[in-house]
């Protein structure tokens, strides 16, 4: 596919890190439809974390909720085996179809809060 290559990376901001940036590796970690296409819409969720950690994601308009979750626990491995849910800022609502898009799901250019269960 163009504009995607076998060392696709995922970019992801921390902002406990002093926005240094980090790369998450996508290949043999996560499956190809986590890849971020750069050919096609980009757009930016910030994910602000339990602990106060904030995440900068760049993915694609087509990438959905469930995406998302598995981006957090990539990045949060810890994360991956504790329940939590996603919900908008304002107003405040779970987000809990995870098959639906993220613009769709109003999320371009929004704030994500996560809550542990």
């Amino acid at each position: 596919m163009v504009g995607v290559t076998n060392l696709c990376l995922l970019k992801i901001f921390l902002s406990s890190f002093n926005e240094n940036l980090v790369h998450v590796k996508l290949n043999g970690i996560l499956k190809d439809e986590l890849k971020l296409d750069e050919t096609k819409a980009v757009a930016t969720v910030q994910i602000r974390l339990h602990d106060g950690k904030t995440l900068k994601l760049k993915l694609n308009h087509s990438h959905t909720v469930g995406h998302l979750r598995q981006f957090v626990t990539t990045a949060r491995p810890d994360l991956a085996t504790r329940a939590f849910n996603l919900r908008t800022s304002f107003p405040s609502k779970e987000l809990e179809d995870d098959g639906i898009n993220i613009k769709d799901a109003g999320l371009i250019g929004a704030a994500v809060l996560l809550r542990l269960k």
